[in-house]
């Protein structure tokens, strides 16, 4: 594109707009004098942000500062739309994978506090375990007590019916225990 023509639709623009390129410069925040931005303009040096800048302060699409038709110098509004469209197909495509991340980051942290909860449960449940194995013992060393305990000549029959009906009742809390044991 040739300079002159850019710097004349500025000029135009800011004549329709009743501004000076001074002030175009200073509001535009393009961070540089008159002569500056005429420099760049001569140069052929202005950075996009900056052109981007003034348009929107001359309120005109960007487009209106750019080349029409057939002039080869720079780059031509559909070659601009075309790679304005890739740009945005691409931060598209990079939002979807932001999203997907997301996603993935919320279900991995759902995991991680279910993984958290079983394990609590498990460790509840093997405290519990313990307890009842601590129970159970005691029940074997009852039966084992009641099993060596020693029985005199004259209480024999007595004794032994005595015995039985305690091993009886500690075989059906054994029983008891471990079906609740089983059950967990």
């Amino acid at each position: 594109m040739a300079t002159n023509d850019l710097a004349i639709k500025i000029k135009k623009a800011c004549q329709a707009k009743g501004i000076n390129i001074q002030e175009l410069a200073g509001k535009a925040g393009v961070n540089m004098s008159a002569s500056g931005l005429y420099a760049s303009l001569a140069n052929n040096t202005m950075k996009v942000s900056n052109l981007l800048a003034i348009a929107e302060e001359l309120e005109i699409p960007v487009t209106d500062l750019m080349p029409r038709g057939d002039k080869q110098e720079g780059l031509k509004i559909d070659e601009l739309k075309d790679k304005l469209n890739k740009c945005n197909e691409r931060i598209r495509m990079l939002e979807e994978k932001l999203e997907d991340k997301t996603r993935i980051i919320e279900l991995s942290d759902g995991i991680i506090k279910k993984n958290e909860q079983v394990i609590t449960y498990l460790n509840e449940q093997m405290n519990n375990l313990k307890y009842k194995y601590k129970d159970l013992q005691g029940n074997f060393r009852n039966i084992d007590g009641i099993i060596e305990e020693p029985v005199s000549a004259g209480e024999e029959e007595n004794t032994y019916e005595k015995k039985l009906k305690l091993l009886k009742k500690e075989i059906s809390e054994l029983r008891i225990k471990i079906s609740d044991i089983i059950s967990l």
